[in-house]
């Protein structure tokens, strides 16, 4: 099963002017940040062990770090005015001074490895024998470090009862994550991290059964499936990682044998031209301030769900403020922001699954929601069963 391009009359966003898309991000960020930041947090209701909000050492000591690195970003913008009091050298002193501070923090929150580096989870002890003919990656996304991955890592590979692989996307706080977003949307920033996926993910599609043995004519794919999965800012990696895949490989290679599967993404398009990947789906939560600036905002599915779903809630949340292509009915702010949308549609494949719900973790505000089947759950504007549902407990899937 594969979803296709979704073709609209207007210029797709991310080919538009990147200062005009720079500007259009910063002021959706910063939108994001000062008003609905709360909403990425909230509700606090852990209850899986890996949860990000659960009160143990390793969530408790990153949530201090991220706290310092966000207030220490405020104090650098503050300092850019006092350049014209302060003398030249003392100015570049205190930025530079804040820089390494920050950097720092970044390096403790990262645990020293760098974007890219490989998070390993195995399969859990109870787990079916796991298909080697099958490879599972994960994507993280913002504010994420090294333990706050390593755990998703591991709820993924519970969830699913197979061994994971993160590709760490290293954070440095809140603000230049979304400064980096910013920067990988508008002006097509192709930073290690997308660099990194991009070259898991070709080796993966290009390995052989026998690579390592040069007496076998044995010439077929090492994996039939490669299972993508991200959140948040992952999602937008993942995005540009694919581009750089469809222009680089043979058609014949990537035919039906990816699967991407996103959580609260960030993305502002996701191409899949004549539906040479196997699966693709977005899991939305309405009231996901991340997510309706992302696939809520540009998926034409995702807009019209996310704007009804907001107004079942009840909320004027983000999503009520940021409308669709699509159709759908709401509030009356809904309609005019939806207008607006529609002057910046965009190409954006994959079947969307909308809840009625709250918050952008990870693992306490998706993966904790996944099994609901009911309509409380994630379900899709067409009625379209979740693909991903399969493989949880260790099903076939697709």
């Amino acid at each position: 099963m594969s979803s296709n391009n979704r073709q609209r009359r207007t210029p797709v966003p991310y080919r538009s002017a990147p200062i005009q898309l720079l500007c259009y991000d910063l002021y959706l960020f910063t939108k994001l940040t000062v008003i609905h930041l709360k909403n990425i947090f909230f509700p606090l209701a852990p209850s899986l062990r890996n949860a990000e909000i659960s009160l143990t050492a390793a969530n408790i000591i990153p949530a201090a770090l991220h706290t310092v690195l966000f207030f220490l970003c405020i104090v650098s913008v503050a300092l850019i005015p006092a350049w014209f009091i302060l003398p030249g050298a003392a100015w570049l002193l205190c930025l530079l001074a804040a820089y390494l501070l920050a950097w720092l923090l970044s390096v403790a929150l990262n645990a020293g490895i760098h974007s890219g580096h490989p998070i390993h989870a195995a399969a859990p002890a109870d787990a079916a024998p796991a298909d080697e003919r099958e490879h599972w990656l994960f994507v993280n996304g913002i504010c994420s470090g090294r333990s706050w991955t390593a755990a998703a890592v591991d709820e993924l590979s519970l969830q699913f009862a197979r061994p994971v692989t993160g590709i760490h996307n290293r954070t440095f706080g809140i603000l230049l994550d979304l400064l980096q977003c910013a920067s990988q949307r508008s002006l097509g920033l192709y930073t290690s991290c997308i660099r990194d996926t991009y070259q898991h993910l070709h080796d993966a599609l290009t390995a052989h059964i026998d690579d390592d043995d040069d007496d076998s004519s044995n010439d077929a794919w090492r994996y039939d499936k490669i299972v993508v999965l991200a959140h948040s800012q992952g999602a937008l990696v993942v995005s540009l990682a694919i581009d750089m895949l469809l222009a680089d490989l043979p058609r014949d290679t990537l035919a039906g044998r990816i699967e991407v599967y996103t959580f609260g993404g960030a993305a502002n398009h996701f191409n899949n031209p004549g539906g040479v990947l196997r699966v693709v789906e977005h899991y939305v939560n309405a009231l996901d301030p991340v997510a309706t600036i992302g696939v809520s905002m540009y998926s034409a599915a995702g807009a019209s769900r996310a704007a009804a779903d907001a107004a079942v809630v009840g909320k004027k949340g983000p999503a009520t403020a940021t409308g669709g292509a699509g159709g759908g009915t709401g509030a009356k702010g809904v309609q005019v922001q939806k207008t607006k949308a529609q002057k910046r549609e965009n190409q954006f494949a994959g079947t969307v699954f909308t809840r009625k719900g709250h918050g952008h973790l990870l693992v306490m505000h998706y993966l904790q929601h996944l099994r609901d089947e009911s309509e409380n759950g994630f379900t899709s504007e067409g009625g379209e069963k979740s693909l991903l549902r399969r493989y949880l407990g260790g099903g076939r899937g697709t």
